[in-house]
């Protein structure tokens, strides 16, 4: 048998190369024929074989070849038709969600100040000296417009959209259909004693937060306790609006509960009115450069005179319809119509904002049964955790895994403050060891001049804030600084110990502080 020559070829996709010669001693070890999956494969074929394979070629691949490029031709001009269309719906959606998030934030000013919306939208600027309009007029005008974004929305197909903005869109419908429920279902307006108290403070709050540095220890320009005095100035009409919806929910019969009557109704009113009265005066005092002082202060305290004012007409308006005796603390001080615990929603409510908020098709039931395992799993990881602590702490632990951790927490809470003083201090010392402990461990790259911000809770925040809290500033803006806010106790000894003892204070300090809310505000905002 005449010994033939041999080359080695490569497929590569559709095409075919040539590479080298082969010995005919190694072409056996080779498949003749091309592979399935041609692409990038090295096959070996005889040289005499090469005409027949250039013939092949020609009468097969060459049409083969032919077809692909139409077909290519054409996929292009439907992948260029489609990213035309793609574009077009983005471009639309661009529109709507940019149209939603400036009128959420106008209709919402406390939100847009949080978020520093003037930031985003230089046309939210005034937003920052009014309060929002809970009445029943607006509402019911927020509502219109609430339905005609959510068709408007929903008439753009999603799968038009690009990814980001298909999450943008149920994004959005999921909040427009929340807002919707709040307010015409569950008419949340009628009950919502907490917000109405809060919501000008934490606005104000939030502003003093965001406001431009003017001097080594000033902040503020003219514009900015313009706006502030504009804001407090709002502050009686939009109690007055709030004593109107919570009138209508004594008729319907849709109330606070009882423990939010006594924390944020009585003692918050009392609380905000002795802030607008002095402490807001005393903080703009300090704040003020010395050019804009004396005006400035003239026209704030006649506003923040008027908002104290609203505040104690708000909280005689609560105890003269809610309470038999506004002077005890448990539920036999209000009326008997009041007392009931209205913290739960309901199944039926619970089940709603799980599918809407969350997108889980999952009943409350379905996720109770569906969490017990994953409970009892961590229970017993903290019952495996608690023996180790013991054995290194030398103690002697009781055989049942509850009783185990108890005795460990009591351990481990015998080193507390004995003061509210001596707590906050604690915290400052625990947050400057973490940031500490980063530089030094170069776990994070922290600029020289870091430090977390450790602040005592305002008093009129006091109501809803248990522990601590983080407030960020604007993240839309460029100024401002976030707070770290630890609400005292009034040197209660059980609550410093159970509470704030030492292990506690670390972890609430890294949860809160560094490298938790505050670090990540920081890096979000770079």
């Amino acid at each position: 048998m005449t010994a033939r020559s041999w080359v080695r070829v490569v497929s590569c996709n559709s095409w075919i190369v040539i590479t080298k010669s082969v010995p005919p001693a190694v072409a056996g070890g080779f498949r003749r024929d091309p592979p399935a999956t041609a692409g990038g494969t090295d096959f070996i074929i005889p040289i005499d074989e090469l005409k027949e394979l250039k013939q092949t070629f020609e009468n097969y691949m060459k049409p083969l070849i032919t077809l692909l490029a139409i077909t290519l031709l054409l996929t292009g001009c439907r992948q260029s038709t489609n990213t035309v269309t793609q574009q077009s719906s983005d471009a639309e959606f661009k529109k709507l969600h940019d149209q939603y998030v400036v009128g959420f934030l106008r209709r919402n000013p406390t939100v847009s100040t949080y978020l520093g919306g003037s930031g985003l939208d230089s046309s939210l600027k005034d937003v920052e000296g009014k309060l929002r309009d809970h009445s029943a007029a607006a509402l019911q005008a927020e509502d219109g417009w609430l339905t005609e974004t959510r068709k408007s929305i929903e008439a753009i197909n999603p799968t038009s959209l690009t990814a980001a903005n298909r999450i943008n869109r149920d994004v959005i419908l999921a909040q427009v259909n929340f807002l919707l429920r709040q307010q015409q279902s569950r008419r949340h307006q009628e009950r919502a004693v907490d917000t109405y108290v809060e919501e000008p403070f934490r606005a104000i709050d939030w502003q003093l937060l965001a406001m431009t540095p003017t001097g080594d220890k000033t902040y503020g320009t003219p514009e900015e306790w313009g706006l502030v005095i504009n804001r407090v100035k709002a502050v009686p009409a939009f109690l007055s609006v709030a004593k109107e919806q919570l009138s209508a929910g004594i008729k319907s019969n849709n109330t606070p509960d009882w423990r939010m009557l006594i924390r944020n109704g009585l003692e918050g009113c009392d609380a905000n009115a002795t802030y607008f009265e002095q402490t807001l005066l005393t903080t703009a005092t300090e704040r003020l450069a010395p050019a804009q002082r004396d005006q400035t202060i003239a026209q704030l305290s006649e506003a923040a005179k008027l908002a104290a004012a609203a505040y104690r007409d708000l909280r005689s308006f609560i105890a003269s319809s809610f309470f038999d005796d506004p002077n005890k603390k448990e539920n036999t001080a209000l009326k008997p119509q009041f007392r009931a615990d209205r913290y739960a929603p309901g199944d039926e409510e619970y089940n709603w904002a799980v599918k809407n908020n969350l997108r889980l098709n999952k009943t409350a039931a379905q996720l109770y049964d569906e969490a017990m395992p994953i409970v009892e799993a961590t229970r017993q990881e903290m019952f495996e955790l608690a023996r180790k602590v013991g054995e290194k702490r030398g103690l002697t632990l009781p055989a049942e895994g509850p009783a185990a951790v108890r005795t460990v927490f009591d351990e481990m809470s015998r080193d507390y403050p004995k003061t509210d003083a001596e707590m906050i201090q604690w915290y400052k010392d625990a947050s400057s060891r973490l940031v500490e402990y980063a530089r030094r461990t170069g776990l994070f790259d922290v600029p020289a001049d870091y430090q977390v911000e450790v602040i005592e809770t305002p008093p009129p925040l006091r109501a809803s804030v248990d522990g601590a809290v983080y407030y960020p500033a604007p993240p839309f803006k460029k100024s401002g600084v976030g707070r770290f806010y630890v609400t005292p106790t009034d040197n209660n000894q059980a609550a410093l110990q159970q509470e704030h003892n030492r292990a506690a204070v670390a972890d609430l300090a890294a949860h809160e502080g560094f490298p938790g809310h505050d670090w990540h505000f920081k890096v979000m905002t770079q």
